[in-house]
């Protein structure tokens, strides 16, 4: 699929570190300097592991290891701009995680090998609220991925060997996300928004009242009612026309919400909410520009005193409007959020992300190893990218039988239509195996 790559958001805190990076490359180099032919310099020799008897070319192996991934999560998820963000240390996995199952198996032949990995876990718990118009979201995040590849051995001996490996990464994903609307946060953003758009409606108003104070005197001058009637028609007209256009003055600021204040909130929930406050509007707007004119006329009546006190007059009444009419368009619009803001959003996903990679495995003893692996893929075939990295201590009990313990780290950022999955998945691997 084609989609726009996204710039990378990466989330410092678990990002492997740089001598994680470094590991398996250099793990590698070590190996295959340690495997080159007789005759250049080589260590003292140790004896061959338990595992590295080597079986006919014409015979298959396998191995099977269930394995526990205490991964947290740290990142972003979301459906149709209804983000959360997820921050939860493998530490604290527990408090979260409902389920999980995880198992690997191998399967080798001479120097090709088939490899294959499966992990399910289903965690869920309280998130951060996406802005300020949520006082609550719970998360659930479903998560199956599946592994197969194939793997070609380029180097073997008693010290270790090096593979290169190519393959694809199943995932199939389920998101359900629940939140609880903060009515403090509706009405703070309702005051603080209507306040910006009587303060511009003002702006116009008072603009319009001075380019046209010559004939507003003239017709005040002449007691001509029918004259100020219509130059206030001609503000109301003005003033008015803006609201109906794609970019009014509320609009812009319902757009300024999308994905940091209210997430979820479509343009077309925009357009109702504007077309539910339309009389509000249209009612702060005549008692806006009611005041301008009165305070315009008290400012030429000023030296009669019978016009001045009538213009006074009217200049307080319009204030006591533009109080209503402010109070009442701000709860409506405080009830047209609340109705359209989303308290909820879920979707399941599948996609499968191809990835090449390589892993290697350093002996030190018969019964001690180090390995480490690393892959990327994504390539926006699927992912826009994803890679991982895993480095693990191992023993070996029995030719049959092994353990390893150590660190795994697992980034992806895909993204598609209205779904986003931006989350690094990084904790403690211990795993156990059995060899047949």
């Amino acid at each position: 699929m084609n989609r726009p790559r996204r710039k990378p958001d990466p989330t410092p805190s678990m990002h492997p570190s740089r001598t994680a990076r470094l590991l398996l490359p250099a793990l590698a180099l070590l190996v295959v300097t340690q495997l080159l032919p007789a005759g250049t310099s080589s260590p003292k020799q140790v004896s061959p592991p338990k595992n590295a008897a080597e079986p006919a070319p014409d015979r298959w192996t396998f191995q099977l290891e269930p394995y526990l991934w205490a991964t947290g999560l740290d990142g972003t998820t979301g459906v149709n701009g209804f983000n959360v963000g997820f921050s939860v240390g493998f530490d604290s996995i527990l408090d979260h995680l409902e389920m999980a199952f995880a198992q690997q198996f191998e399967a080798r032949r001479g120097r090709w090998g088939i490899l294959a990995d499966g992990f399910y876990a289903k965690l869920g718990g309280g998130q951060s609220p996406p802005g300020p118009f949520y006082s609550n979201v719970e998360g659930e995040v479903e998560q199956f991925l599946a592994e197969l590849a194939v793997a070609y051995r380029i180097a073997e001996g008693p010290r270790g060997f090096v593979d290169l490996i190519a393959g694809g990464r199943l995932n199939a994903l389920s998101v359900d996300i629940t939140a609880e609307i903060s009515s403090s946060g509706v009405r703070s953003f309702s005051e603080a928004a209507t306040r910006r758009l009587a303060d511009e409606i003002a702006a116009q108003a008072r603009a319009a009242a001075t380019a046209r104070l010559p004939e507003l005197k003239a017709a005040i001058n002449a007691s001509l009612e029918a004259k100020k009637e219509q130059i206030r028609e001609d503000f109301l007209a003005q003033l008015g026309s803006r609201f109906p256009r794609p970019e009014p003055l509320l609009d812009r600021d319902l757009r300024g919400m999308d994905g940091l204040l209210s997430p979820g909130l479509t343009a077309r929930d925009r357009r109702t909410i504007l077309r539910g406050i339309d009389g509000e509007f249209r009612e702060l707007v005549e008692a806006l520009v009611a005041e301008r004119l009165a305070a315009a006329e008290t400012g030429i009546t000023k030296a009669k005193s019978g016009l001045k006190a009538r213009a006074q007059q009217r200049a307080a009444q319009a204030r006591s409007r533009i109080a209503k009419a402010t109070t009442k368009f701000e709860k409506a619009l405080a009830r047209e959020l609340s109705d359209r803001l989303p308290t909820g959003a879920g979707t399941d996903e599948v996609w499968i992300d191809p990835f090449v990679g390589a892993r290697a495995q350093w002996n030190f003893t018969e019964e001690l190893f180090l390995a480490a692996r690393g892959d990327v893929g994504g390539f926006v075939v699927g992912s826009d990218i994803a890679y991982q990295l895993q480095a693990t201590l191992g023993y070996e009990f029995t030719e049959r039988m092994f353990t390893e313990v150590g660190y795994r780290y697992l980034k992806t950022e895909y993204e598609n239509g209205g779904f986003l999955y931006d989350v690094a998945q990084a904790g403690a691997f211990i795993g156990f195996g059995f060899r047949f």
